[in-house]
């Protein structure tokens, strides 16, 4: 090829470019007018974008895995809580078929005084709760699934617990 042949062709590509470049204007002008100029990316800024993009997109991924753990630590919470509350139900029922009556022995001020009085009950073989209401700490006898049985021991009790009386379980 003559150099004047390859040249001619080298112009003519470089012509084709700048016609495509020229209608592309064009029709950029209309709704972009001054994108060429206002848009200028550098190597830099691409990079720079792309790392900003990725840690974004790492950030709201960790995110979503925290907010993820504790949804999932509420509903377990939530699952031991109606668990426990379950069998706090059948223990309930279980206890109050079992101490339908209790007898009611003395109300302490001190909690001290109120163990004391557990203390010495169990050393005799009763079982003795203490049950806080109020200000006061009740100390009582429980277990008795007929009041009949509840109320024979009530009158061997009134010898040291004068106030005592039977009532019903709670």
């Amino acid at each position: 090829m003559s150099a004047r042949f390859q040249d001619r062709q080298e112009r003519d590509l470089f012509g084709q470019s700048q016609v495509s470049d020229r209608k592309i204007r064009k029709k950029t002008k209309i709704l972009l007018p001054n994108l060429k100029k206002s848009l200028t990316l550098s190597y830099e800024h691409v990079i720079f974008i792309a790392i900003g993009l990725a840690m974004a997109c790492i950030i709201c991924f960790s995110l979503g895995v925290e907010k993820g753990r504790r949804d999932t630590r509420e509903t377990r919470d939530k699952r031991q809580e109606t668990r426990s509350e379950k069998i706090a139900v059948v223990e309930s029922r279980a206890a109050t078929e079992e101490n339908k009556y209790v007898i009611q022995l003395a109300a302490f001020k001190a909690r001290g005084a109120a163990e004391q009085g557990r203390e010495k009950l169990r050393k005799l073989g009763h079982k003795a709760d203490i049950k806080r209401s109020g200000d006061y700490y009740q100390l009582y006898i429980g277990g008795f699934s007929k009041k009949k049985h509840a109320e024979q021991l009530e009158k061997k009790l009134k010898k040291t617990y004068k106030d005592c009386y039977v009532k019903k379980g709670e």
